[in-house]
């Protein structure tokens, strides 16, 4: 049997980040994964949704090129072929890039499903069937969610975010989304500027996040022609010549949508399949591993990270935390602030948050104040003809400190690295109101917003 120092089940942003530290502070690693290297994030989430939204925000632009001063671009239109392309390649270099960090840093892996079958002991069940042990001192669980089909009747017809991803070729003209989180409004915001008919039955918009960042984004999607109802749940599929009938339920009682597809985007779970020999088992939290601030589980020696685990299911979550884990393996003290993480939503424009909004922070009994500015003040935005939006950060009242921002404009996702800094550190308006930012980009907004 080999002997491991730590054995990661699942190559994911969160398993293949933490072998690949734990290799690099000498200890001997092993990496099981079942399916591709990079996990959901790289081959069926956040990559390929990327390049889905980048090629639709493209395509938006050129159809609107009379507004930038040039010549329509009649021409201009997607090609289903060319975009799957596109994105294999893509999956292809990163998969490589992980294949040779294994490499360069002697971490072992194995293809298969690894089964813990003692707190010490993982069994690698490879692809032909043959069984291989591995022991280890340390265990670390990263195997994420995977799709959950629905139960209501016709569920078996509705397709996953992997589903549509996996075949990028394939683009649907009506598309209805189920599920008004991060995916759904991305899906819907991407295949709206594809020229699809697309309509949206969601429960609620961005839950959790600020309220108006919820609101803007409604609006946009609107803006766009989908058809948003918000406060609905879908009850019945059924396949008809003409594609799908989608029954839907709100306050008014049920209506019937008909759609060539339908998108159930919030239907993921822990995956646990198989992952836990008899007797031993970890303690669950519903159906996700439990863990304490460590990332320790109930089983001597065993860490969980990541999606798998619940709480924030976000692929820079996963790879901190296995970081984390890795440190307190080691007797180290933990080398990310996981108080201050960014949300990012990859729609046009983009929204990106991170600490507190104005009514957690009364909730959480802090006296704050919130500084807003519309984009409309910035040149760069004013140059790139950007639509409505707006920055905006939450700052407490008796000493300036920045406990939170909501960003909803052209490249909040690149701009909100720096605003998760300041949350992390304790950092005040007067802090950063001293810092020079260049002219003209969207960034120097946030000088304009701390001089208020």
């Amino acid at each position: 049997m080999d002997q491991f120092d730590l054995v990661v089940i699942g190559a994911g942003p969160g398993g293949y980040v933490a072998a690949a530290d734990a290799a690099k502070q000498g200890l001997r690693t092993a990496v099981i994964e079942r399916r591709d290297l990079g996990g959901t994030c790289l081959n069926r989430g956040c990559i390929p949704t990327r390049i889905l939204l980048h090629a639709a925000h493209l395509l938006r632009q050129a159809r609107q090129a009379p507004r930038l001063g040039l010549a329509p671009l009649p021409e201009a239109a997607l090609d289903p072929a060319a975009l799957k392309a596109w994105r294999d390649e893509t999956v292809t270099t990163l998969q490589s890039g992980i294949t040779q960090l294994f490499k360069l840093n002697k971490v072992t892996l194995f293809t298969g499903h690894g089964t813990l079958t003692a707190p010490d002991r993982v069994a690698v069940k490879a692809p032909d069937g043959t069984v291989t042990e591995l022991g280890a001192k340390f265990v670390l669980l990263a195997t994420g969610t995977v799709y959950a089909q629905p139960d209501f009747p016709g569920g078996e017809l509705a397709l996953s975010s992997d589903d549509i991803l996996e075949h990028m070729d394939v683009v649907y003209p009506r598309l209805l989304v189920s599920g008004g989180g991060v995916t759904g409004v991305e899906f819907a915001s991407a295949y709206a500027d594809f020229g699809c008919q697309v309509t949206m039955i969601s429960s609620c918009t961005l839950r959790g996040m600020d309220r108006e960042l919820a609101r803007s984004i409604q609006a946009m999607l609107k803006k766009k022609g989908v058809e948003y109802h918000e406060g609905a749940r879908v009850k019945e599929l059924a396949r008809i010549d003409s594609g799908i009938l989608c029954t839907w339920e709100d306050k008014n009682g049920r209506s019937v949508t008909e759609t060539d597809a339908v998108l159930m985007a919030a239907a993921r779970r822990s995956y646990t399949e198989d992952l836990f020999g008899p007797g031993v088992q970890p303690e669950l939290d519903g159906a996700n591993i439990k863990v304490d601030e460590f990332y320790r589980t109930s089983l001597p020696g065993v860490y969980a990270i990541g999606d798998v685990t619940g709480g924030k299911r976000l692929a820079h979550v996963a790879s901190a935390a296995g970081r984390c884990a890795v440190a307190h393996m080691l007797g180290k003290e933990a080398p990310m602030d996981m108080t201050a993480i960014p949300s990012c939503v990859y729609t046009s424009p983009q929204i990106a948050s991170v600490g507190l909004d104005a009514d957690s922070a009364k909730a959480a009994g802090l006296q704050v104040k919130t500084r807003k500015l519309p984009m409309t003040v910035n040149g760069q935005s004013l140059v790139t003809r950007e639509e409505r939006s707006f920055v905006k950060i939450v700052e407490e009242l008796d000493t300036g400190r920045i406990v939170g921002a909501q960003l909803f404009c052209a490249q909040a996702t690149e701009m909100i690295s720096e605003l998760s800094l300041a949350v992390a550190r304790g950092m005040t308006v007067a802090d950063l109101s001293r810092v020079i930012r260049p002219h003209p980009t969207y960034n120097e907004v946030l000088g304009d917003l701390f001089a208020q």
